[in-house]
């Protein structure tokens, strides 16, 4: 889950940085072959500190599979059919949850500063962009964006929730849980939704369809209108 919450959120992170510097006119780093590793490398590295904590803390997983069967039976059929592990609450988990937590915190500050970044060097550029390469950029911006959006209300709050309730020992952590998984859930729907609102294919198919759909109800909504005309005026040429 680290890595590939790691890869998929420095992904988008990268496709950030490299709007801006676009709009610098500098990309040459990103074309090269080192600065392909170099990002590779440094989004490799990210998840390193909080999943070294994660295995200092002394995880088993099959003890972990045990208690939950023991202690939480509603959560086993889950635990068995996806990766699930757990950790002893000790000092290096608490260690774990922060790092992880304050990871988080930072990348959404550089998510942040970018798009600050980005908007400034626009409304400096906007006057000399021809209309077409200003509207390509706002929607590439705003595909970002909900890139970024969706899987930070869906996922990062969830999990970051359910880390500080871990780290503070809420009591009603139980309903907590149940609740973030509902949430998580809600990820891959809502996911897919915003693409086909966004993407530009899919867009003008469900417009079609719904022009479709609309255009049928109209229809049949002026057939009965019509009926109802061709009623009335028999009505009154027969009286």
């Amino acid at each position: 889950m680290h890595v590939t919450l790691t890869f998929a959120g420095c992904s988008i992170l990268v496709g950030l940085i490299y709007q801006y510097y676009s709009l610098c006119d500098n990309v040459e780093f990103f074309h090269t072959r080192k600065g392909i590793i170099i990002i590779f490398f440094l989004m490799s590295v990210y998840p390193i500190p909080s999943l070294a904590l994660h295995l200092l803390s002394g995880y088993n997983n099959e003890k972990f599979i045990r208690d939950v069967k023991t202690r939480a039976p509603h959560l086993y059929p889950l635990v068995i059919s996806a990766p699930c592990n757990g950790t002893p609450f000790n000092g290096f988990t608490v260690a774990y949850l922060i790092d992880t937590i304050l990871q988080i915190i930072a990348v959404f500050i550089a998510f942040l500063v970018i798009f600050y970044k980005i908007l400034k060097k626009w409304s400096m550029l906007k006057h000399t962009m021809s209309t077409h390469t200003l509207k390509l950029r706002k929607q590439y911006l705003t595909t970002l964006c909900l890139q970024m959006t969706v899987p930070f209300m869906f996922i990062v709050v969830p999990v970051v929730g359910l880390m500080l309730a871990v780290i503070f020992k809420a009591e009603n952590i139980i309903e907590l849980s149940q609740f973030g998984i509902q949430v998580l859930a809600l990820h891959s729907c809502v996911n897919s939704i915003l693409i086909m609102l966004v993407i530009k294919p899919y867009k003008q198919q469900l417009q079609k369809w719904f022009d479709i759909l609309f255009f049928e109800k109209r229809w049949k909504r002026k057939q009965s209108n019509a009926k109802v005309f061709v009623s009335l005026v028999s009505e009154r040429i027969t009286y």
